[in-house]
Parts: C-alpha cells; sequence; structure tokens
C-alpha cells in the first residue's frame, strides 16, 4: 500500500513550502494552461533522484471538427480559439499556448530531465450508429460551449458568424454526426543524473 497525503494549494505555494520529493509526479492536462520555461525548472524539485515525471494530455495544436461545414469559417474558428491559448495571460504571466506539447521535447533537457518516452494522446470522439457512447454526447457539448466562451469576446470573429458555426457544430451533434479531435502528447521522464 502506498501512503497518499491530498494537499489544497496552488502550485507556487506547494513549491515554496516543506515536501518530501515524490516517487512520481503527474501533470495530467496541466502544463498548456502554466508558462513553461518559469515552471518546468520548480516542477524538477518535486521528485526525489530517480523518480519519474508523467507529464500527459498536454495539448499540442490541432483541433479538428468533421464533417466540415464552411473551410474559411471552420479555420478562423479553429486558429481565434489556439490563439486565445497562446494570448492567455494570468497573473500578469504568459500562461500555456497552442503548441505546450511539442514545446515540451526540447524545453525539458533544457532544464535537466531526460525523456524516456512520448506518445501522442489524441482526442477522437465519434459517432457510433448514429448516437455516442457513454458521455461524449455531453463531452462534445462542453466543448462547444468552451468555444463560445473563449471567443464571444473577440472582434476578430463577427457574433454571427460564430453564432452560425456553433448553430451548424450543435445541429451536428444533435444528429450524432459531429466529430472532434485534439492532439496532446504524453511524456514520462526523468531528472538527469549529476
Amino acid at each position: 500500500m502506498f501512503p497518499i497525503e491530498i494537499v489544497a494549494s496552488d502550485l507556487d505555494g506547494f513549491l515554496a513550502s516543506e515536501f518530501t520529493p515524490f516517487d512520481l509526479v503527474i501533470a495530467n492536462a496541466f502544463l498548456d494552461l502554466v508558462d513553461l520555461p518559469a515552471v518546468l525548472p520548480g516542477l524538477s524539485r518535486l521528485a526525489r533522484r530517480g523518480g519519474l515525471f508523467l507529464f500527459s494530455i498536454t495539448f499540442d495544436g490541432l483541433t479538428a471538427f468533421e464533417p466540415e461545414t464552411d473551410a474559411d469559417l471552420d479555420c478562423r474558428v479553429v486558429d481565434l480559439y489556439h490563439r486565445t491559448m497562446d494570448e492567455r495571460i494570468v497573473n500578469g504571466k504568459p500562461s500555456g499556448g497552442s503548441r505546450c506539447g511539442r514545446h515540451l521535447l526540447t524545453l525539458m533537457p533544457a532544464c535537466g530531465y531526460r525523456i524516456i518516452a512520448a506518445g501522442s494522446s489524441d482526442w477522437i470522439v465519434h459517432p457510433r450508429d448514429g448516437g455516442y457512447p457513454a458521455e461524449e454526447r455531453y463531452f462534445l457539448s462542453c466543448i462547444l460551449t468552451f468555444f463560445e466562451e473563449s471567443l464571444s469576446a473577440r472582434k476578430e470573429l463577427p457574433k454571427a458568424e460564430l453564432r452560425r458555426w456553433l448553430d451548424l457544430r450543435r445541429a451536428q451533434l444533435a444528429a450524432g454526426e459531429l466529430v472532434f479531435l485534439a492532439h496532446q502528447l504524453d511524456i514520462l521522464a526523468e531528472l538527469r543524473s549529476g
């Protein structure tokens, strides 16, 4: 049996506290929300020598919906959505980006990590027999709502065009036709010795 301790803290507060380094550190769907060059060195302190880091589901720059509705509008919506990630500022600092997964592959070695394995952990949600299994319909509904919330205040995309795109995608979802893909990376690493 492994001991488990639950701590409620933000990352900066936890890194500033006293803790015993861990055997395994998992950052799941997290690193694309923070300033990688600023955070990676501090995260390295969380694991003991020989400990492992699993940085999973880190977004890496591809979002796609099928079937195509209006190629130009689809591209503008997705590109602007990615730009919201690239321009995000939290507490006056950059926060993530749309290509964090690939950036980890060069930033991690520069910060003293040795990458053991890396691979994709894509989300591919598609209908089966005119419907969606489990909670996939709800998941896709949340993704569309997230697009709406992320883009509704952007001046680069007229509200009427965003509404038209959302209405088309929601109609596809209701008809059991919508397909969604998001490219992400999983990386397993350890600290280099010495």
